[in-house]
């Protein structure tokens, strides 16, 4: 994984947060879904908490059945198409069973997880692939 630090303003602000599992504020401690969430709230793209949302939108017809994502959401075809802003990761690594997800901010991907604090990697050929790739592309 790259060793390279982030330094810009707009990440900053999101490292260092305590996981708390079902968390969904920095300060008080977050999951990886919350930290998703959050920065998909700070750069104004639409989202909820999908649990909410996949209900709402099977109840209202706005699901999309091919993707099972509400509508406005596509999934990416390949990695090397990973990078934009908002970004959403799909992680399983050598746990497939404890999926993880992760954003993309100003060529970052932010991570958390019960071991450690919120915390951000470079985006590169360095970065573990993911399973799965969604950008909201309405």
């Amino acid at each position: 994984m790259s060793g390279s630090i982030a330094t810009r303003p707009e990440v900053l602000e999101f490292l260092g947060a305590p996981w708390k599992r079902g968390g969904r504020d920095l300060v008080g401690g977050i999951d990886c879904l919350g930290l998703v969430l959050t920065v998909l709230a700070r750069l104004n793209i639409p989202s909820a908490d999908p649990w909410v949302v996949l209900h709402a939108a099977w109840l209202d017809g706005t699901l999309d059945v091919a993707t099972g994502f509400p509508t406005g959401w596509r999934r990416l075809t390949s990695y090397r198409q990973v990078g934009l802003d908002g970004d959403v990761l799909i992680l399983t690594g050598h746990e497939p069973r404890k999926p993880h997800v992760a954003v993309v901010l100003r060529g970052y991907v932010l991570h958390i997880n019960d071991e450690q604090r919120s915390f951000a990697l470079a985006w590169g050929p360095k970065h573990p692939r993911p399973d799965q790739a969604w950008r909201y592309a309405p």
